[in-house]
């Protein structure tokens, strides 16, 4: 059985996502407008989803070192290693180093060398016989020593392909690891100045970008912290003492544009101020880029927007890390991801970095170069643009260095690819360009031994990005630059629609933040929540993207979810009048310039017009008055909704059951008749009162003859009787 460790992780595991309201940036000291919607993303402790995790050992023999990697005359080879019973137990397992017959004189020899699964044959260099038996599970180290002297090629220098086997009792028990060692005589080439670069990019982690402190400071932790993936670059890259050239994405340390207050307020900053420090003080060391803030995804937006104002701002906020960390930082060397430069590009990235673009890192494939060569990595472009064409495959080769085994195997393979590279053209002054893939997760300590190994590599020679540029700007212009063969980590995510969308999106955050007192940490936050949609991260995940996209898109009514309609059943009694609608605010800080529109959906009742923007004090209620009106009698359901001046929707929404029953012109009929029945009837009265005449009658006035009556009585009487007013007898 033919054996190799799984290659570099490629694919990716969905990150899931689920948005919920909160206001807790309302209640934080700074008192911001509002909350925004949680992004909830795997715990910031976890892999991001970008990581690609250490391949699980499915072989039994794993190499730990093979000393020198180049062997020369005279000087042993000493390779250590691991053998462990993983399918089953092992009686008596023995391991062998063979030189194997295959000749390796091309870069395709080294490609069929390491892909071939047969069963190779050769002469035997050294062997550790059988040892004790090994249970299941159960492993055993070993070292094979190879003599000095046991090893030659038939020229000066080159590389040999060799296999470890390991056999046992049981046939069936058989395994095959394929490596190469290099080898050197004497020095009869002009060496390959190599240059190296390394991401500092953040990973598709939307956890980077929630709205709840702790849980953004806890994804920042694992993202640049001690032990993260964004450490273990660094340190791995700087323990070899070589010149990589650190190309870092300013985003990496948090919201760039932000005041004073903010920054002092942010518990993500005192999480990534030691990564600041850590890339000043290695400035001396390795040469500083700038990359667009966000690590904008040149290759998809520039082609899509030429011109695009959101990219350009991002590009010129890159340019502001020298400043932020107070050291030299090369500016305006673009790296698309998928290394091409077309013209149409060119031209774009030209008008983007608005006269600033010095440099492009592109991929050597997109270059013309003679039959069966590999062109040198300084390169011009037609117009003169000085590129820096990085190596596809020795490049690729870096994402195999997450564990100890692994890297070895890596080491080995680049030290034949590049000794097949320099065969070429041995005599030929030529650089080569590595530039480690923005998905590179390594383990620091086995980067820092493949940038060792290739330091002492005899016909590699390590020089700086400066350098290259440098060498490329005396370059000749080549013909053309294509698209290349380079494989991106995935599909670009972002496109023209995708520009327009954004800047829709940042209009609406606009106008939401105008409806607090404070808007300023909600604009500061979701403004750079959607630079963050145009990066080149989101090639390695689509559905945190997604996630990401839609948590911006609902930041607007998440974060006003405390504002809302309440639900209500009213009479509606007139063909037109008033109807009054309930405004509830129960945010801790007052809202203003807030809309309430209401939709009637039947045509019996319809809105005559909308009501004026309201305001409505922290924690209270509103009663807003629309005037409506009743063409017939029925249930009518209006929708109520709240919006922002410009129409985008906040808060909730309800709905309004109303019942109409206008009264109609029989009503009004009737109702006049019955008036001016009451009118004819008073004034009837009236006139009766008055007699019909302008003398009142004067009463006749008899004497009382009452039997007994006196001159008193009559008298009386006779008064009572002038007096107008009868009297009864």
């Amino acid at each position: 059985m033919t054996a190799r460790p799984a290659g570099p992780h490629r694919g990716q595991t969905p990150v899931r996502i689920a948005l919920a309201a909160i206001l807790a940036i309302l209640l934080s000291p700074t008192a911001p407008a509002a909350a925004a919607p949680s992004a909830a993303a795997p715990s910031a402790a976890a892999p991001s989803a970008s990581s690609a995790a250490a391949p699980a050992p499915t072989t039994a023999i794993s190499v730990s070192t093979i000393t020198p990697a180049v062997a020369v005359p005279g000087t042993p080879v000493t390779i250590t290693g691991t053998l462990t019973a993983r399918q089953r137990p092992l009686a008596a397992p023995a391991v062998r180093v063979v030189l194997g017959r295959t000749p390796i004189r091309s870069r395709n020899d080294v490609r069929a060398w390491v892909a071939d699964t047969g069963n190779p044959e050769g002469r035997e260099l050294a062997n550790s016989p059988s040892s004790t038996a090994l249970a299941l599970g159960a492993s055993r180290p070993f070292t094979l020593t190879i003599p000095a002297g046991s090893l030659t090629l038939d020229r000066a220098w080159g590389v040999a392909p060799i296999f470890l086997e390991m056999t046992d009792s049981d046939p069936a028990d058989h395994e095959v690891l394929r490596t190469f060692l290099g080898w050197q005589r004497s020095k009869e080439y002009q060496p390959l100045s190599l240059a190296v670069i390394a991401p500092i990019t953040l990973t598709p982690n939307t956890a980077l970008f929630d709205a709840d402190a702790a849980t953004r400071t806890d994804a920042w932790r694992a993202e640049v912290g001690s032990g993260s993936r964004i450490d273990r670059i660094l340190r791995g890259t700087d323990g070899a003492s070589v010149p990589v050239t650190w190309a870092v994405d300013p985003a990496v340390l948090g919201r760039d544009q932000r005041s004073a207050a903010q920054i002092s307020a942010d518990p993500v900053t005192p999480v990534v101020a030691p990564l600041a420090r850590q890339l000043s003080e290695a400035a001396p060391r390795h040469r500083l880029w700038a990359l667009p803030y966000g690590d904008t995804d040149l290759a998809a937006t520039v082609p899509a927007a030429p011109g695009d104002p959101t990219v350009a701002s991002l590009i010129q906020r890159g340019a502001a890390l020298g400043s932020t960390l107070g050291v030299p930082v090369r500016t305006g060397v673009a790296w698309p991801a998928d290394g091409g430069l077309q013209a149409p590009r060119e031209a774009g990235l030209a008008t983007a970095y608005a006269g600033g673009l010095a440099a492009a890192l592109v991929s050597s494939s997109a270059l013309p170069t003679a039959t069966g060569l590999t062109g040198t990595g300084a390169r011009r472009s037609p117009s003169g643009l000085p590129l820096l064409a990085w190596d596809d495959e020795l490049s690729r080769l870096t994402l195999g260095t997450r564990t100890e085994a692994e890297s070895s195997l890596t080491t080995q393979e680049f030290i034949a690819e590049t000794a097949t590279l320099l065969a070429e053209s041995p005599g030929i002054d030529r650089t080569v360009v590595v530039a480690m893939p923005r998905t590179i997760d390594p383990d620091a300590a086995s980067l820092t031994r493949l940038l060792g190994a290739l330091a002492a590599t005899p016909w590699l020679s390590f020089v700086t990005t400066d350098q290259v540029s440098a060498d490329a700007a005396t370059r000749d212009p080549v013909a053309a630059v294509g698209q290349g063969s380079a494989t991106p980590a995935g599909p670009a995510q972002v496109d023209a629609t995708g520009l327009g969308r954004i800047a829709g999106e940042r209009r609406s955050i606009e106008t939401v933040a105008a409806l607090f007192p404070n808007g300023a940490d909600y604009r500061t936050q979701w403004n750079d929540t959607l630079d963050q949609l145009t990066s080149t991260r989101w090639r390695q995940d689509s559905a945190a993207l997604a996630a990401l996209t839609t948590a911006v898109t609902q930041a607007g009514s998440k974060a006003t979810s405390g504002i809302r309609v309440t639900e209500q059943t009213t009479n509606f009694l007139a063909d037109e009048g008033i109807l009054q609608i309930t405004v509830v605010n129960d945010l801790p800080v007052p809202v203003e310039g807030l809309r309430l529109v209401l939709t009637s959906t039947n045509p019996r009742l319809r809105i005559v017009s909308q009501p004026d923007p309201i305001r409505i004090e922290k924690q209270s209620r509103a009663t807003v008055q629309v005037r409506a009106r009743a063409v017939a009698a029925g249930l009518v359901t209006v929708n109520a909704s709240l919006r922002t001046s410009d129409g985008t929707p906040v808060g909730a929404g309800a709905t309004i059951t109303v019942r109409a029953n206008p009264p109609g012109q029989a009503f009004y009929v009737v109702s006049g008749l019955v008036v001016a029945l009451f009118l004819v009837v008073g004034l009837v009265r009236s006139l009766r009162r008055r007699g019909g005449g302008d003398t009142p009658e004067t009463p006749e006035i008899t004497p009382d003859t009452t039997p007994g009556a006196t001159p008193e009585t009559a008298d009386r009487t006779g008064r009572a009787a002038t007096d107008g007013t009868p009297r009864s007898p």
